[in-house]
């Protein structure tokens, strides 16, 4: 920790970590994982969220954020809360893609249980954004989890208009 303009700065040693990170050809999500819990006990998820924010193509690292998120609240909607439209949804998109995993016996998602959930997560989504970000990142949930895209396309299908499901497949 150290002195910035007056203001005590606890977050310089993941600014740095995280720096050095992203300087490395290839940063995995195993190292962005070990990073978080490094400095999360200590900084809090705000501090942690706010340093990722300062990169401007933090939306693949978030991912990882909201997956160490919901690990640590394993409450979906309060993880999507935590997380907001972080980093272009991308923490958000973590949040379910783990969640979608851990919804399920064995590692692949239950498509129908995710149907049935849809209106649930979308409502508390409309907090933090609109309905096709939503539909967007159920669609990053369901492609984590069941490795498979039409089946990820017909579950969007059945949930959503045509416009949003443009939206879930354009990444």
């Amino acid at each position: 920790a150290f002195w910035f303009f007056g203001v005590y700065d606890e977050s310089r040693g993941l600014r740095r970590a995280y720096a050095e990170l992203r300087r490395k050809e290839e940063n995995t999500p195993f190292q962005l994982s070990t990073l978080f819990a490094q400095f999360m006990p200590q900084l809090g998820t705000t501090t942690m969220m706010a340093v990722l924010d300062e990169n401007p193509v933090c939306h693949s690292d978030s991912h990882e954020l909201g997956k160490y998120i919901f690990s640590h609240s394993s409450h979906l909607h309060e993880a999507i809360l935590t997380c907001g439209n972080l980093c272009d949804n991308g923490c958000t998109h973590g949040v379910l893609m783990d969640a979608f995993k851990k919804g399920s016996a064995d590692g692949h998602v239950d498509l129908a249980e995710i149907e049935r959930q849809i209106g649930s997560i979308c409502d508390t989504y409309a907090i933090v954004g609109p309905m096709a970000d939503c539909v967007h990142a159920i669609g990053h949930g369901l492609m984590a989890s069941s490795e498979s895209f039409d089946a990820s396309i017909g579950v969007c299908e059945k949930i959503t208009d045509p416009p949003s499901l443009t939206n879930l497949s354009s990444s």
